[in-house]
């Protein structure tokens, strides 16, 4: 009979997978050094019965001995480097503990669906069932359906916007994470459609491989629109070049076909589609310099002219029209511009579009009801329900005003002040080329071990010599994060062990194994060639949802390239042999040979499982 904890264990995978794209902002219980939420409630479960079952059953997992030792190097490395960290050491610490839930769910994946293909199934119907929800939340995102927002509030504190246009970002916290998490997702939805024998299974499949191919574009990430492109160009070539995948085809190409169909919409009708792909981020979409009168005197009551010219020096054009056209504003503030009064703001539409290098001028009819005295004008362009160019960091230009004495309204006198709404400017995003050459920096200055797991964003600025900066940002690139983390040896250990996936992906696929098992490799090996493409500009190592899906998809490759090979295991080798029945529970007696298919067909004997599942994808 099936052992208890095993089944317990495998349930809380599915679970874990299953609502993996679904991390709450806001914790379930807060610690106050540490916070936990649904996803870390699974993961803990999954990993601590999992060792209970172990510990149970009085013998080591059926693991080869050189995937424990290359796990426990790369965490143990990082543990040196965390404790021998000269700053941030708590902060380093509780990122080991990221990185070794991580691991172990490779592990824990690994052991759990070892030649088991109806496992292996399961979880990767888990995966895509998951990424299809998300994938559907953030396209009724994108449509502007309201019934969402309180749904998708839950995920995250605000949707991401690049200028006026939204990102999809789904049930994730931005736009990025959900980009890696779609294009890990949909090379593992088309495999299912390509080996499942249900017409409305492989329709399913097929559905969720498109949307979260859409949603991928949607994003509006280069980076994993491109991982994208290649993760379908694997599966492309091989469905093209060998005939024992060619079932990938045709989910693969309609796949493609949606994402190339949502590119070119956006093409049509984004407006600042090419500025998004040409640059990191909207920083330099609103800039611009002014012309303004240097002094003004004015009378209550009486308006005056004032000639504003400003020039378009950012990277967009300034639409007149539309509902986020450009306009230019202005606000009163204090003799000493110090405060902002209490007035409201005046906006002024442009008479036509502005292209970037060209200026617009206009003229202002200033008139006021304030005391006499003296006061300030701030002009600055603005893009309605969007921004102030002043929150871009390019400021306001500023005139004297004189108010001369005459008659005012009783309510002038009782203006009040309020502070300044562009006295706080964000940090400008770092370009990637900044953040290389600060990873480069403390590489060199820290080889072998780096300066500590996640230390990178808290004294990259340093590197830089910025006295301020934004310490949520990564190296925006997975190897030198690593190498700049956890140093040279942190990032040859990472190596070996993601390497030996890797290397049995590509076996597998260059042996003459089934075609399920042939299909399921190809899968797997789009999904982390995609991780690997995007990790070249970006590095996701702390967001839960993503690395936590990267690892199972190494468990799964794994599982996979041994499918068919034999159920045991020698110690201390990869080496595989026909199995003896020894400590299996499906064939208790010890019975030499390959275990048998059972008559319910549930793929629990490897060799006939696979091959009986085979005969079933030809027949169709």
């Amino acid at each position: 009979m099936r052992s208890r904890t095993d089944l317990l264990t495998f349930g809380l995978l599915l679970a874990l997978m299953l609502t993996l794209p679904f991390e709450p902002i806001r914790p379930l219980v807060s610690l106050g050094f540490f916070d936990l939420n649904q996803l870390k409630f699974l993961e803990a479960a999954l990993i601590g019965v999992w060792l209970i079952g172990l510990a149970s059953r009085r013998e080591p997992p059926r693991l080869p001995r050189d995937t424990w030792l290359a796990a426990g190097l790369f965490l143990g490395i990082a543990l040196l480097s965390a404790l021998l960290a000269t700053a941030y050491r708590g902060e380093a610490l509780k990122f080991v503990g990221r990185l070794a839930s991580g691991v172990f769910a490779f592990l824990v994946v690994r052991e759990l669906v070892q030649g088991r293909l109806d496992r292996i199934r399961a979880v990767l119907w888990a995966i895509t069932l998951g990424a299809g929800v998300s994938a559907v939340l953030g396209l009724g995102e994108m449509a502007g359906w309201p019934v969402l927002d309180p749904v998708l509030r839950l995920f995250k504190l605000a949707p991401t916007r690049v200028g006026p246009d939204l990102r999809l970002s789904a049930s994730f916290q931005y736009a990025t994470i959900a980009a890696v998490f779609f294009e890990l997702a949909a090379p593992l939805a088309i495999v299912l459609a390509a080996t499942e024998a249900g017409r409305w299974r492989r329709a399913l499949a097929m559905a969720i491989a498109a949307a979260c191919s859409v949603a991928v574009v949607l994003t509006l990430t280069r980076a994993g629109i491109i991982a994208l492109v290649a993760a379908f160009g694997l599966l492309l070539t091989l469905a093209v070049t060998r005939r024992r995948w060619h079932a990938l085809a045709l989910p693969t190409g309609l796949a493609c076909a949606s994402g190339f169909a949502a590119l070119a919409l956006l093409s049509m009708h984004m407006r600042n589609f090419d500025p998004r792909l040409a640059t990191e981020n909207d920083w330099g979409w609103y800039a611009a310099t002014y012309d303004v009168p240097a002094t003004l005197t004015l009378t209550p009551n009486t308006a005056t002219n004032a000639v504003i010219t400003a020039r378009n020096t950012g990277e967009v054009v300034w639409t007149a029209g539309g509902a986020n056209s450009f306009a230019l504003g202005y606000r009163w503030l204090s003799g000493d511009a110090a405060s902002q009064l209490e007035v409201p703001t005046t906006v002024l539409d442009l008479p036509h579009d502005v292209a970037p290098g060209e200026a617009v001028q206009l003229t202002v009819d200033v008139d006021t009801r304030l005391p006499p005295g003296d006061y300030r004008l701030a002009w600055g362009m603005l893009q309605q329900q969007v921004l102030w160019f002043h929150d871009r960091g390019y400021p306001d230009a500023e005139t004297q005003v004189h108010v001369m004495g005459g008659t005012t309204s009783p309510a002038a006198s009782r203006v009040g002040l309020e502070p300044r709404s562009d006295l706080y400017v964000p940090l400008p995003p770092m370009p990637r080329t900044e953040l290389w050459s600060a990873a480069l920096g403390i590489i060199r200055q820290h080889p072998l071990l780096g300066a500590g797991p996640d230390n990178f964003r808290h004294i990259y600025g340093a590197y830089l010599g910025l006295t301020a900066w934004d310490d949520r940002v990564s190296a925006n690139n997975l190897y030198l994060e690593l190498l700049a983390d956890v140093g040279v040896l942190g990032a040859l250990a990472f190596g070996l062990l993601v390497g030996m996936p890797v290397v049995s992906m590509l076996r597998g696929l260059r042996s003459p194994g089934s075609p399920t098992q042939a299909l399921l490799l190809a899968g797997f090996a789009a999904s982390v060639l995609a991780y690997f493409v995007h990790g070249g500009l970006d590095s996701f190592l702390e967001f839960t949802p993503v690395y936590l899906l990267f690892w199972v998809v190494l468990g799964l490759s794994m599982a996979a390239a041994e499918l068919g090979r034999s159920d045991a295991m020698l110690s201390g080798s990869t080496s595989w042999v026909l199995s003896e029945g020894r400590g299996d529970p499906y064939n208790p007696h010890g019975v030499a040979g390959p275990v048998r298919h059972d008559a319910h067909g549930d793929g629990r004997g490897v060799p006939q499982g696979v091959a009986a599942d085979d005969a079933e994808h030809h027949a169709r």
